[in-house]
């Protein structure tokens, strides 16, 4: 489900970039439609696309309602505008997953590629959310990242530093073929 298709990046390898439609939020009753329908086939959902879930003011209403009809939500997001109350909430409610996404397997690939310089707020807000689920089991945590030509050494060292923090980690590759910015495929 995409919650809106607004972003706080400008990553250099998405699509977004080039998208035409007219940026929006859903509404609470297109919402609350999908998620009913959802419960009737007893399917989970995933907050995902286009734009970043916490960027809309009613996420965590709606994965409230996602639980009150018992469908399992999970939340794909950038990590670096959720806020403590959220972490709190999704805590507090067990939601069901939250999943972080990077780019690239080092500070500065994820620099590179996330056109910011805002890994430590995105490291500091995951260690955040460790420490205040605990010992709890949900959310279950899991980074996904992507790679263009990192070393095997810098994936792997990857994997294992946050292995050991998160629940999973999971490594995926970016075709930078088509970006026509050089500093991106070296």
């Amino acid at each position: 489900i995409e919650l809106t298709n607004h972003c706080n990046l400008k990553c250099s390898f998405c699509g977004q970039l080039a998208m035409t439609r007219e940026k929006g939020f859903m509404s609470e009753g297109t919402f609350q439609k999908i998620i009913d329908e959802c419960s009737l086939y007893n399917t989970p959902v995933r907050f995902i696309r286009w734009g970043e879930p916490f960027l809309h003011e009613k996420i965590i209403d709606f994965c409230k309602y996602s639980k009150t009809k018992g469908v399992p939500t999970h939340i794909t997001n950038n990590g670096l505008v959720i806020k403590e109350s959220d972490m709190k909430a999704l805590i507090d409610m067990e939601a069901d997953s939250l999943i972080f996404s990077f780019q690239g397997a080092t500070k500065e690939q994820y620099e590179i590629m996330r056109n910011n310089k805002l890994y430590d707020k995105l490291r500091f807000n995951i260690l955040k959310l460790i420490k205040m689920r605990g010992n709890r089991s949900k959310p279950f945590i899991h980074i996904s990242s992507t790679v263009a030509n990192e070393s095997k050494m810098e994936i792997d060292s990857f994997v294992n530093y946050w292995g050991h923090i998160v629940d999973s980690v999971g490594i995926g590759k970016t075709n930078l073929s088509y970006i026509p910015d050089k500093k991106l495929k070296s």
